[in-house]
Order: structure tokens, then sequence, then C-alpha cells
């Protein structure tokens, strides 16, 4: 994984719905954070719904018909689609002076056309870190405590992901929680070669047998972090990791949980489950998704 400076920006993804002024938020810390631009990103559906009066087709029988109403949903189509991109324009500008109003940090805004996996896989080479909600537009009428896009975007992009909740706080205090694999090493390596992020208190913790293999890992990870500024604190805790996180978030008011994504392979998660979505849903703070 390489270091967040050798890229050159920030990446919000806001959607229009009450979540976004959030993960603005989150976006403009962390910009801050690494002296980064923020880019503030929405994508417009390509495929927009239609309305309720071209679902009844019945009549179209003829070809003469079928090729005016081909023409007519077209029409449509793209009438829905300027209106969209025309209230994303003015979306991401009041947006945008909403941020501009408490900073005076660089902060751009894109629209996409299109699907926000492709349009956020596009942006990767130029991308340090992804930051959206945790919920977005489409859960804002239900009950999900994951947004449907959430886990098919964090499993297609590359770069490290915050993954935010629905209310701002600076965070001050980092739980890691470490589990000795690659990915999890590799984004030790990460925050150390970061250490403009050492002003973030980090407490590590295993989920598990309190043995020596567990033991050397967590030495490492806080011997790596330590050796770079960071404070740290660290802990081998027995018991199921969704269990033990929340616990900790809560004891140690953690505001950010860092912690590596979901696994690729398919053997894995059947036999496993997806625990990443698992410790998303106890977790009441940000995510900072490694992978």
């Amino acid at each position: 994984m390489n270091p967040i400076n050798s890229n050159r920006k920030i990446i919000a993804a806001v959607d229009r719905s009450h979540f976004s002024e959030t993960v603005a938020r989150y976006g403009q810390w962390l910009a801050n954070q690494l002296t980064l631009p923020l880019e503030l990103l929405h994508v417009v559906d390509r495929h927009p719904e239609r309305a309720s009066k071209s679902d009844d087709h019945s009549g179209a029988i003829g070809i003469d018909a079928q090729e005016h109403l081909l023409a007519d949903l077209s029409l449509e189509d793209e009438q829905r689609t300027r209106q969209k991109r025309e209230a994303g324009r003015e979306f991401l500008a009041n947006l945008q002076s909403t941020l501009n109003a408490t900073s005076n940090q660089s902060i751009d805004i894109k629209q996409r056309l299109g699907d926000l996996e492709e349009a956020l896989s596009i942006e990767q080479d130029l991308t340090s870190v992804f930051v959206m909600g945790r919920r977005g537009r489409s859960a804002e009428m239900t009950h999900r405590d994951l947004g449907r896009n959430l886990e098919r975007v964090v499993r297609a992009l590359q770069q490290p992901i915050l993954t935010v909740t629905d209310t701002y706080t600076e965070p001050s205090r980092a739980l890691f929680a470490f589990d000795g694999s690659s990915r999890c090493k590799q984004g030790i390596r990460w925050l150390a070669n970061n250490t403009s992020l050492k002003n973030l208190s980090m407490h590590i913790v295993i989920a598990g047998r309190d043995t020596r293999a567990n033991q050397e890992q967590l030495t490492w990870a806080k011997n790596k972090l330590e050796k770079r500024g960071y404070h740290v604190t660290s802990q081998i805790i027995q018991g199921d990791p969704e269990t033990v996180i929340a616990n900790e978030i809560a004891e140690r008011k953690i505001d950010l949980l860092i912690m590596g994504a979901y696994s690729h392979s398919p053997l894995r998660r059947l036999l496993f489950g997806s625990r990443t979505a698992d410790l998303l849903r106890s977790a009441t703070v940000p995510a900072l998704l490694l992978r």
C-alpha cells in the first residue's frame, strides 16, 4: 500500500442525501490532516427511473407506435437526466459554499454521469483516500444500517476508504482492529508512513487468544507506530471481534475505527461470513477500511 501523500487528493462521494454534509465534513477533516485537496464527487445515475405514465405500454402494438414510444421514452430519459444534472450542480455548489465558509482549503466539485462504482474506479490513480457514507440516499426511507452501494464499492476499490456515520465528530481517538494479516500489516505501515495522523491516540486490539504469536504481532505493530511518533496502547482481548470491538469503542470513547476490508475469497466468505459488514454494523463510529 502506498503512502497517502504519493497521490493527489481526497474524494468525498456525495449523493444529495441528508448524510452528504457529514461525508463532506469528514472529507474536509482528512484533507486538512494530510494537506491534500478535497474533491466533492456526485454521480448521476445514467438510468433514471421512468415516469409512471410510461409504465403501461399495452397500446404499443404497431411498428410506428413502437417507434414513437421508444422516441418518447428516450426524450423522457434525456429530460430527466438533464434535470438531475442541473439539480446535482446546484447541490454541489451549495455544499462547496458551506465548506468554504469554515475553511480556506482547496475544494473542487465534480459531477459524473453513470455508476458510482465505475466513477470511483476511474479516479483511483489520482486519489489517496475515498470518503463515503455508510448509508446513502437509498437508505433514507428504509431501516437498512448499511447502504446498498457500500460493500460493492469497497470490494471494487484498492485505495483506503473512510466510511462515515450520520453525524460529524472530529476524530481524536482511533482503534485499530488488528489480526496480524498482511492487509493489517500494510495498514500499520501506511499509518507509519503518514505521520500527519499521529495526533490520533491509537489503541491496537487483537480479538482472540493470548498466544505468543499474537503477542509478537501486537508488539510489532505497536513498535512500528511508536517509532514514528504515535501514542499507542495495545491489548489482546479474548472474544469474537464484533463484540470486542464494539465494547472497546464504547468504553474508550473511540471516534475512529481502523480495520482491514472485505476478503475477496468466496471460500473465506462462505466459511466465515462478511466480518467487515458485521463490524461496521456494530460500530457507531466512522471506519477507515484498508485495502
